[in-house]
């Protein structure tokens, strides 16, 4: 029997294993086992059929093999669909893996310091794991090509090989070729029962060769981006200003866990307002989902959507600073403000962080890391091992009162680490956080997986709540955002949006953020509206800055509701 005969039921027995493969990855991208009992069995069929995909790239190099095997030597042939099975096989994974973490199409220039990053942090952070992973995937797909082969080969053995070639040669390569004549722009999409992934790549090298002449134009100081406006703010009153990141704070809140999550947002309203706090919000859309919290938050703080790694790179490189707004933080810092950042990543042997990198994205030199919180207790989480978020906020704040002794006012910017995902995180918040200070102090935390995501976000936003009312003073405002929705809970049809509240004392320093679509207390009502966004609230926060603490007619700089526009 000839390789190629073989190789290709093979080919696509295997095309239904990696099907299911993505079903597992993604299942709402599949949901063939939805058997709706008032469709007839033939379309109940014809959904569980979605699962199985035949890629048109095999079909043309199999046609050419078939046509040219008397010439090449069984081994070649057999290499040559090995080699081109791999590719298909990799690049599906790679695309889903960015379609489902990040929500954007792929792209080899942006992605390349994401995957640097990835590979790293598992590599040093999860060895074990990472060798075991790989043994065992190699081990998988030969089970897996071995069980396809021998089917084949008996399914071969119980028919006439040259009728059996005709019909599995010639059904990929007519539906390859009807969806070429069809409709081209569904060549590269991947949830088509026929696809091209070489189309696909064409379309990510497109991509790269147009991001690489932006990086191009930066890097000669050639683009040009909407005006910038003068960064003198002159403030008359300087509130303290805490900016908290809630890691994967979604708007899925409202919508799936609505039963559980408004009667707690009640609850915590009233906790506020029991201690003199005033609190508004909104929803914020972010330029990603499921993943990127630092091109997220730093959406926020430059101004600009912030969609790719490659971006985010270009806005680190001092020489581009011309192009892009200051950051928020760097605004407050040049008028007079003492800047802070909480960052207590424990981080993995042999992978280390950049600080220098860390301080010039946040405009100060102060970092509160972990080696500052000298924790004793048990550490926890899905990124790496950390200490409880409530510990960890409650302390840094009390280590940046000694630093800072009141001297000037402070801006402190503090990313929660305990919603990561798979969301491990203690199940309560302490009544006195210096508990979880003691080693012998075994605290109850949430089990990583699915179903721990609301309990995870339930203690955030309670123990957020909780360092407020006992630590802020009647100067303080707070800004609580999410930085994008939460991965493997959410779909594609979910949307972008986070909640953002503002809360304060001061009532006058809210007001201003009225006329962006906020309302009052913590909860959301309007889901559909057209709300603000992380780029967008960059201008809002500046513009309700010097509408509340400086002035009357002083000028304010434009509302910009996308953020600044590069070009």
């Amino acid at each position: 029997m000839h390789p190629v005969l073989n190789f290709i039921l093979v080919f696509i027995l295997l095309n239904y294993v990696f099907g299911l493969i993505q079903f597992l990855i993604n299942p709402m991208s599949m949901n063939f086992l939805a058997f709706d009992k008032k469709k007839s069995l033939v379309s109940n069929i014809k959904v569980f059929s979605r699962v199985i995909k035949f890629n048109a790239d095999f079909a043309i190099l199999t046609i050419i093999l078939l046509l040219t095997a008397p010439l090449l030597p069984h081994w070649v042939c057999t290499l040559l669909l090995f080699l081109e099975f791999i590719f298909i096989f990799s690049y599906q994974i790679y695309y889903h893996a960015i379609k489902k973490l990040y929500n954007t199409q792929p792209n080899f220039v942006m992605d390349n310091k994401l995957l640097q990053l990835g590979f790293q942090v598992v590599f040093f952070g999860y060895r074990l794991y990472f060798f075991l992973g790989i043994i065992g995937l190699i081990l998988l797909f030969y089970s897996f090509y071995w069980a396809c082969s021998y089917f084949a080969t008996l399914i071969l053995s119980q028919s006439n090989p040259l009728i059996v070639s005709i019909i599995l040669s010639i059904i990929p390569l007519a539906a390859a070729l009807a969806l070429i004549v069809k409709k081209r722009s569904m060549w590269g999409y991947p949830k088509m029962r026929f696809y091209f992934t070489s189309f696909m790549v064409y379309h990510n090298l497109k991509d790269s060769f147009d991001a690489l002449r932006l990086i191009k134009k930066f890097t000669k100081n050639e683009a040009s981006s909407s005006p910038q406006f003068n960064t003198s703010l002159q403030l008359e009153q300087q509130p303290n200003i805490i900016f908290l990141v809630l890691e994967s704070y979604g708007k899925i809140l409202f919508e799936k866990y609505k039963e559980e999550f408004n009667p707690l947002l009640d609850q915590l309203e009233n906790q506020l307002s029991e201690n003199g706090f005033h609190s508004i919000s909104n929803l914020s859309t972010s330029p990603r989902s499921g993943g990127g919290s630092w091109m997220c938050y730093s959406s926020f703080l430059y101004g600009m959507e912030v969609q790719n790694e490659g971006l985010f790179r270009i806005i680190l490189e001092k020489e581009n600073a011309a192009n892009f707004n200051p950051s928020l933080l760097e605004i407050l810092r040049r008028n007079g403000y003492e800047n802070y950042l909480l960052n207590p990543l424990t981080g993995f042997k042999n992978l280390k962080i950049n600080w220098e990198e860390i301080s010039e994205l946040f405009s100060t030199k102060d970092i509160i890391k972990y080696e500052d919180l000298d924790y004793k207790g048990k550490l926890i989480g899905a990124l790496g091992l950390q200490p409880p978020d409530q510990f960890s906020l409650n302390k840094g704040f009390e280590l940046l009162r000694e630093k800072n002794k009141g001297r000037q006012p402070f801006a402190l910017f503090f990313e929660t680490l305990n919603s990561h995902a798979k969301w491990q995180s203690p199940i309560h918040v302490e009544k006195d956080w210096k508990k979880y200070d003691q080693s012998d102090y075994d605290f109850e935390v949430t089990k990583m997986v699915n179903d721990s995501y609301f309990p995870s976000i339930r203690y955030q936003i309670s123990m957020a709540v909780d360092f407020i009312t006992r630590q802020m003073d009647d100067n303080t405002l707070i800004l609580i955002m999410g930085d994008h929705q939460p991965p493997l809970v959410t779909t594609p049809t979910s949307g972008n949006e986070t909640p953002i509240h503002l809360i304060s004392k001061n009532e006058n320093l809210l007001k201003p953020y009225m006329e962006y679509g906020f309302e009052k207390g913590l909860k959301v009502s309007q889901l559909e509206k057209d709300n603000v966004s992380h780029p967008g609230m960059y201008y809002a926060v500046l513009r309700s800055l010097i509408q509340s603490c400086s002035e009357d007619g002083t000028a304010l700089p434009d509302y910009l509701p996308k953020g600044m526009e590069l070009k």
